[in-house]
């Protein structure tokens, strides 16, 4: 994911949200601003509910200000990126639970706020179709609470009658365990069965550079899908985009009309040579995932960035950025947005399950 270090100063938030002329005050006198990686819709969500999202754009296009980031700090300033947004783990009640924001956490970390579990993609069926708000949900369409029922929407109530009732899906547990102790185990063993089930999606960002961001591109995180080929099924869902992956050890720099790529040296990464040194020229490379099996070969190449379009025939082609060279050449706009930037369907559910403090 792109990356930047530098000396600065930290601002602790407080309960109350800033203001939009603290935002503006301090934005005017940052000569850097870095985002962390986090749950990219919910700060999105945030950052247009408040203003900041204008700001940031002021800044990076009109103040000439050094943007910079990782993971979701990094598809922050892109068309949009491939997202993990729908992980349960990042949404914000599981995160109060996980470091003390509120009472209620599990001392072994299980327990999140919102379980999404594998009703996710059912879900994300049933919101297709219904009339959406511009910009955020915070309930269901009869104006119950998205988690109402079993916690999930009340669509896993089959699935959970399989899961106990299926004993591949339950591990051995100590014998000594009372009753009660074995069910709340299976229960917790559910949970977090449930929670690897969340798929990925394109999150829409700030469109100050164009293209489809992917972070941690060679990385396979706790669904069990390697990012780089759910990148592709991405892509084929929005071909008319351009799809950059960066692996997780790597970084896309563009200084005015130039851009570089950094990586860590000694580290692993998704892009192999065949033998051939990359100098800088587009004959460089070999893909290691246009098979399948790409959790197998994952992590024994160097670190790097890869360029992504849909051709005329449907196909995803890949092929290893340059490590120098100009912006021109590397990204291209989107002729009409309105018409080729596809709306991913479930950034609206992920707004449900995971909705911003309106107050």
């Amino acid at each position: 994911s792109s990356s930047s270090s530098s000396t600065s100063s930290t601002t602790t938030t407080t309960a109350a949200p800033p203001t939009y002329r603290q935002m503006e005050e301090l934005i005017q006198t940052s000569d850097i601003i870095l985002v962390s990686g986090g749950n990219t819709q919910y700060a999105l969500d945030t950052w247009r509910h408040l203003g900041l999202d204008s700001l940031l754009k002021r800044a990076a296009l009109e103040e000439d200000k050094v943007i910079c980031g990782g993971s979701a700090g990094a598809i922050c300033w892109f068309d949009g990126g491939h997202s993990d947004s729908l992980d349960p783990e990042t949404f914000r009640e599981s995160m109060l639970e996980k470091w003390g924001g509120k009472e209620g956490g599990h001392d072994d970390g299980i327990g999140v706020g919102v379980d999404v579990g594998d009703g996710v993609e059912d879900r994300a069926k049933k919101e297709e179709g219904k009339p959406r708000s511009r910009y955020f949900n915070q309930s269901n369409d009869d104006g119950s609470s998205p988690t109402s029922g079993n916690g999930n929407g009340g669509d896993d109530e089959d699935e959970d009658e399989d899961f106990a009732q299926n004993p591949e899906h339950q591990q051995a547990l100590p014998k000594s365990m009372t009753q009660t102790q074995q069910q709340q185990t299976r229960q917790r063993q559910q949970q977090t069965q449930s929670q690897k089930s969340w798929p990925y999606i394109r999150v829409p960002a700030l469109s100050i550079l164009p293209g489809l961001l992917c972070p941690h591109y060679d990385r396979i995180q706790s669904n069990g899908v390697p990012r780089m080929v759910d990148f592709n099924d991405m892509m084929l869902r929005h071909p008319k985009e351009l799809g950059i992956g960066i692996d997780h050890y790597a970084a896309l720099v563009v200084e005015g009309e130039d851009f570089r790529v950094l990586h860590v040296e000694g580290e692993k990464g998704s892009v192999t040579y065949d033998g051939i040194e990359n100098d800088g020229d587009d004959h460089c490379d070999r893909s290691t995932h246009d098979v399948e099996g790409a959790s197998d070969i994952l992590g024994k190449g160097v670190p790097g960035v890869w360029i992504k379009y849909v051709d005329d025939y449907g196909m995803v082609q890949s092929k290893v950025c340059p490590k120098k060279g100009k912006v021109r050449d590397l990204l291209q706009m989107v002729k009409d947005p309105e018409r080729d930037l596809v709306i991913d369907e479930r950034v609206e559910l992920c707004r449900v399950l995971n909705p911003i403090p309106m107050d």
